[in-house]
């Protein structure tokens, strides 16, 4: 019987930037450049003096817009943009208790048994930018697996588990302010303004994700002459009972400060009282049986065929609350269907593969080695989770130039419409899947170092993307550019009976290609090395969905139309990866045998580096007028200019070689083409085992992570222009760190 316990308890402290009003913005008074120029005429004092500043009358800067605004950390400081930035002390607070207990039996000679049961229970309490509504995610994990092994002969043994696993996540922001009660007994209206840090809770929140997992398998080991035949089966059922309440709260966009002082919103996404139920119970079943064999050839050459079949039951929901918009283009109203899918398109999940490796010259010394592998990744029950969550008897809906603070007024174009942010395409019919291929050569060089070289490469088919089905109508003029809208209003849209409609449908593509290198030195005169390189290259067709997961972007299409367009560097493409990493026995032996106190001493390190992430910059505000909260606005990029010019934390690139396109079309700026800083950390690790005993030792261990205190930078922010057309104040600002300081 083995038990263990670990608790940790970590709190970490970090400065960032929040980017709020200034002094005179909180008392209605702004610059003059800062207003859009179609509304600066109306202002008497910015005619006569376009440099100076305004005061705007009460009738727009109302007390509810002050008391917003008073949300924000307070600042002496006055710009000629209104915006101004403070810096604020966020951080978070984590703590978890892990238990494990592990019972082995032997049965007999042929029957062994284990049970292995884990309870993980943590909390993680995050503050923002702006320190008023801090997230507390809590997590509550059960797993308990029972494993029988059976020998039947010495060729032949079989291997029966059985388990039971319970993870639980939720997320909630419950701190309440009067001024974003927009929607009385819901967590706090969001707030999205161009240039200034949000306010409000986040989007996504309340949610809680548990899921019951009961699992059977049984695999099955045979050996036959030269061959090694491996098969077997995995059953599993699994149940999700769920709640999400994405835009319950409610989100208001506003193209900038100006339109935040005067209550101008340009989008409002949120649901009803009545229609903001967002619980679902999910059931779904899987079936995964495998073969393979490992088929010995020859002394010098070892074949491996093998297929597995993955396949899954088309999800259900327990009380029947499926609704999806089943044609975008003809509906008119939600449909209830009885499956998450039309058609499972999970039945032809075949995953052959092949592998060999091969002793180039018989000795032992040299190995080929090359493998090619399709592999298919059903839709789990995550994937498609948000789009049924978000549909009725949840109904989010989407407002243009909608009325402030009072939601949802208003008729006729600007009418409150039914929309589905991260839904799910209804007809999809195929299973996205990757086909990964790689050759490698291994050469020993001595009896302690070995050097490795090889090509890998995968390709991506039906991959996940999410796409607007229900974007503006558009015209296409002689140049070939779409115009989706003119004068601040969108073009209506192609089925006016919904708003956006943004569903993941497999349609995107992706290819991958990488040099890989590594260089072994096994332990000998004290020491252990090992260096790893990794050269490669990844683009996609359009952001690739993973489910519940993220991008350094949005995850949709921008042109609606045209998802080619969008073809660019994949969101985790990392063209540079160096590994080194040393283990180091001190030589305090010898002469000094006999000093426990001496004696025993590792040192050991590892350090990474990494060239950054791609990132693609935006405008910041909806100037393609798709009316999409989900769907950023590319800029046109200045032909020659260098982005990376004058490049530093709070420039991290130049804002110069970007231009506002024309209201109403789609920027030319390509996707993923800036790239976020670099990565790179030194851990040590110091460790000294002492004997007390024959059968007792203690080991002293200190881990000191990144212990050069190398500060490695996030994506900027991607944001460049407000709807006045100048430049954001936090333009490629970069407001947070990855990894931990020393």
């Amino acid at each position: 019987f083995f038990f263990n316990y670990e608790g940790l308890k970590q709190h970490l402290d970090q400065v960032s930037p929040a980017f709020v009003p200034d002094s005179n913005a909180r008392n209605g008074i702004i610059a003059c450049g800062a207003i859009p120029a179609a509304d600066r005429a109306q202002y008497a004092s910015c005619v006569t003096n376009p440099t100076g500043t305004t005061q705007l009358p009460t009738t727009q800067f109302t007390q509810r817009i002050r008391d917003i605004l008073a949300l924000y950390p307070t600042t002496g400081v006055n710009t000629a943009t209104g915006v101004t930035t403070v810096s604020t002390v966020g951080g978070a607070t984590a703590r978890e208790n892990y238990y494990l207990g592990r019972y082995d039996y032997n049965l007999s000679e042929k029957d062994s048994l284990f049970v292995r049961y884990v309870n993980d229970v943590g909390t993680l309490l995050s503050v923002g930018a702006i320190p008023l509504w801090p997230t507390d995610d809590k997590s509550a994990n059960h797993y308990l697996t029972a494993t029988e092994k059976h020998i039947f002969s010495p060729t032949l043994v079989n291997t029966f588990s059985a388990s039971f696993t319970r993870p639980q996540t939720t997320q909630a922001q419950p701190n309440s302010f009067a001024a974003l009660q927009m929607f009385p007994g819901r967590q706090d209206t969001s707030i999205s303004t161009t240039g200034l840090s949000a306010l409000g809770a986040g989007i996504t929140n309340p949610f809680r994700f548990l899921q019951n997992k009961y699992t059977l398998s049984d695999d099955i080991v045979m050996i036959k002459g030269n061959h090694t035949i491996k098969f077997g089966a995995r059953f599993q059922r699994e149940q999700i009972n769920a709640y999400s309440y994405t835009y319950w709260n409610g989100q208001y966009t506003f193209s900038g400060l100006y339109d935040l002082m005067i209550g101008r919103a340009r989008l409002l996404t949120g649901a009803r009282n009545g229609e903001d139920y967002g619980y679902r119970d999910f059931r779904q079943v899987k079936l995964a049986p495998y073969i393979q064999d490992d088929w010995r050839v020859n002394k010098r050459l070892t074949v491996n065929v093998g297929m597995r079949y993955e396949w899954l039951s088309n999800p259900v929901e327990r009380h029947d609350n499926l609704y999806n918009v089943v044609n975008p283009l003809a509906d008119k109203g939600y449909t209830h269907v009885s499956n998450a899918f039309k058609t499972n398109p999970a039945k032809m999940n075949f995953d052959p593969r092949i592998g060999f490796a091969y002793d180039v010259f018989g000795d032992h010394k040299t190995s080929l080695r090359g493998a090619f592998g399709l592999f298919h990744n059903p839709y789990n029950t995550y994937v498609m989770f948000s789009g049924y969550v978000n549909s009725p008897p949840f109904n989010a809906l989407n407002q243009e130039n909608p009325s402030f603070p009072v939601p949802f007024q208003g008729t006729g174009i600007s009418a409150p419409l039914p929309s589905l942010t991260f839904g799910t395409k209804y007809d999809i019919g195929t299973t996205p899947y990757q086909m990964q291929w790689n050759l490698n050569i291994q050469r020993q060089i001595s009896n302690t170092t070995v050097l490795t070289v090889g090509y890998v490469g995968s390709r991506g088919i039906h991959l996940l993307s999410f796409r607007d089905f229900n974007p503006p109508s558009a015209t296409k003029d002689a140049n070939g550019v779409l115009h989706l809208g003119s004068n601040g209003v969108s073009n209506t849209r192609l089925n006016p009976n919904f708003g956006s409609l943004n569903l993941s449908q497999p349609s995107s593509t992706s290819s991958y290609h990488g040099m890989q290198s590594s260089l072994s030195h096994r332990f000998s005169s004290n020491i252990q090395t090992s260096v790893s390189y990794t050269w490669s290259h990844c683009t996609d067709l359009a952001y690739t969905y993973g489910g519940l997961g993220g991008n350094n972007g949005t995850s949709t299409w921008f042109n609606p139309y045209d998802g080619s367009a969008d073809k660019g560097n994949c969101s985790y493409d990392i063209k540079h990866n160096l590994v080194i990493n040393a283990v180091y026995s001190l030589p305090f032996k010898g002469k000094f045998t006999g000093h426990q106190l001496i004696e025993g001493w590792q040192l050991s390190g590892i350090n990474r580096f990494n060239t950054g992430v791609p990132f693609t910059p935006v405008v910041g505000f909806d100037r393609s007028l798709l009316a999409n909260n989900f769907t950023g606005s590319k800029p046109n990029v200045v032909a020659g200019c260098n982005p990376y010019a004058n490049q530093d934390r709070l420039h991290w690139f130049n804002a110069s070689c970007f231009t506002l396109q024309e209201q109403g079309t789609i920027g030319n700026v390509g996707r993923n083409s800036l790239r976020a800083p670099g990565y790179n950390a030194l851990d040590i690790n110091i460790a000294k085992d002492t004997k007390l005993g024959e059968k007792t030792s203690i080991q002293f261990r200190a881990e000191i992570f990144n212990i050069l205190n190398h500060t490695n930078f996030n994506v900027p922010a991607q944001g460049i222009f407000s709807a006045s057309g100048a430049v954001n104040a936090n333009q490629g600002t970069i407001t947070s760190i990855v990894g931990t300081s020393r």
